[in-house]
């Protein structure tokens, strides 16, 4: 409890030097939404005072502003040595900061290209999503094994591809998620995923 108390302590006294050097980013906090696969929080207050304040926001947001902003590596790699976060965790938060901050867009672009992207394949394809980058999240699509696909041509808006994958891939769940996201407004397609279903079995 101490060492947490101690941490925090810590973490207050990084973001009051922040703000005393008036350095601002994008307002946003990461948490997590039930129900929700949205991975890039909502930038709120875009352009307000709110840019500067920092006190009393958690590790990875604070982290996550830092580099959003475009001009504060080296303070969001100082925070990241103090406290020390692993190597996979700031590649994430780096990720998002980046996708929030349209101008990195070209270094996510290099990111994405890489052989071995220093963040999972799904949760790039997701941000992409997130940041209305479809065309980067279909490339990264082809990167998946197929049965892990479908979710993502679905949220992509290619429901054609992801209705091929599951009749080639003989999953009746996955055409059973389609016909759920597609939902019953579209007849035609409903219907035909029914058959297709039945086909299968």
């Amino acid at each position: 409890l101490c060492q947490q108390c101690n941490a925090q302590v810590r973490l207050l006294k990084f973001q009051s030097k922040l703000e005393k050097q008036e350095i601002s980013a994008p307002v946003f906090e990461i948490k997590s939404i039930p129900g929700s696969n949205r991975i890039l929080p909502e930038v709120v207050q875009s352009g307000s005072i709110n840019e500067k304040l920092w006190v009393g926001q958690s590790l990875n947001t604070t982290l996550s502003r830092l580099l959003a902003s475009g001009q504060s590596e080296r303070q969001a790699d100082q925070l990241r040595r103090e406290f020390r976060v692993s190597e996979k965790r700031f590649a994430f938060l780096r990720v998002v900061g980046m996708a929030i901050n349209n101008a990195s867009w070209l270094e996510m672009d290099k990111m994405i290209r890489a052989k071995k992207p220093p963040v999972n394949v799904e949760i790039l394809i997701k941000i992409c999503i997130d940041g209305n980058r479809i065309d980067e999240a279909i490339k990264l699509i082809s990167k998946l094994p197929p049965e892990r696909t479908v979710r993502f041509w679905v949220m992509t808006g290619r429901i054609e591809e992801a209705i091929q994958v599951a009749v080639r891939e003989k999953s009746e769940y996955d055409l059973l998620y389609i016909q759920r996201e597609v939902g019953k407004a579209n007849k035609e397609l409903y219907d035909r995923i029914t058959n297709l279903r039945a086909q299968i079995q």
